[in-house]
């Protein structure tokens, strides 16, 4: 699984003569890993920030997954899926991304909304194993049965 993020770091040989470690620090490093984290959460692979997806432009496949707003940062973080090289990929696969990015806009924009559940359900008629789907099905499964959860 990987996690990827771009920005400022410190990296290099950090330490003391006596104890000396080749390292990769700060806030770049620290989202790079919780994506690489996330990963299992979803059934992903490669998780990237938008700052990732941006600079990758339209080379790229992504499909949007979740925001998050990770501990010491101010702000929202989205995270997309990175399923390979537009150019390498299928009509099948370029659809199903766009599918679901119409799925998570609503999920975005309504929340656990009848119309939401109803797209997100036939989604995973036509996508069964899609983990990303059956995370936040899942989700909003969990805030209906306890609406103090809701997230």
């Amino acid at each position: 699984r990987f996690g990827l993020h771009g920005g400022d770091a410190v990296v290099g040989n950090i330490g003391s003569s006596d104890r000396m470690n080749y390292t990769a620090l700060g806030a770049t490093i620290n989202l790079a890993s919780r994506l690489e984290g996330l990963n299992k959460n979803y059934g992903t692979r490669v998780l990237v920030s938008a700052a990732v997806r941006a600079r990758a432009g339209h080379d790229f496949l992504f499909r949007s997954v979740d925001r998050i707003r990770p501990k010491g940062f101010a702000e929202a973080i989205e995270v997309s899926e990175l399923r390979g090289e537009l150019a390498q990929a299928d009509e099948a696969e370029i659809a199903m991304c766009r599918r679901w990015d119409e799925v998570f806009a609503s999920i975005a924009q309504e929340g656990a909304s009848e119309t939401t559940l109803v797209r997100l359900s036939g989604f995973l008629l036509d996508y069964p194993r899609d983990g990303v789907a059956q995370y936040h099905a899942g989700r909003f499964r969990r805030a209906t049965e306890d609406p103090g959860d809701a997230a």
